[in-house]
């Protein structure tokens, strides 16, 4: 049920983005095609399924295609909980203008220990060979340092 969830909201983020209408025709090509970031939104983070103290959230990100048409994303995660995280992560989907997941990949997060407050930066490089991306995910996940209390 979940993965049923995640289609239709990315499907639902795709229309509200404006990249989801296959009858709306592109921009007419050009012989200098001029690269161009994919939208990128943050989703919720993921964890045990007995609940932690420990909230990893995206707290800013950016996405810049250069000339030769490398995706770098860049940003902040900060652990919102009351307890540490271990092994932070951020897992990064890529999706074309249908929805339909193109590939996933890990970005690198330093440092991957957070205390409660504490911020760490994260950097993905996506190659330029690859189908182009309309919308990018971050989904963080990370392992709390101590279980919440039943």
């Amino acid at each position: 049920m979940r993965g049923t969830k995640v289609i239709l909201g990315t499907v639902l983020l795709l229309a509200a983005c404006g990249g989801a209408k296959p009858s709306t025709p592109g921009p007419a090509p050009s012989a200098t095609p001029s690269p161009q970031a994919p939208v990128v939104v943050p989703i919720e983070g993921e964890t045990g399924p007995d609940g932690y103290s420990a909230q990893v959230v995206v707290v800013s990100r950016q996405a810049e295609v250069d000339a030769g048409g490398w995706l770098r994303l860049d940003g902040r995660l900060a652990n919102r909980g009351t307890e540490g995280a271990t092994a932070v992560g951020l897992r990064v989907r890529f999706y074309d203008s249908l929805g339909l997941l193109l590939d996933t990949r890990e970005a690198i997060v330093t440092p991957s220990d957070l205390a409660p407050a504490q911020e760490a930066t994260f950097a993905l490089v996506y190659p330029p060979a690859q189908a182009p991306s309309h919308l990018v995910t971050l989904q963080p996940r990370w392992i709390a340092a101590t279980p919440a209390p039943r």
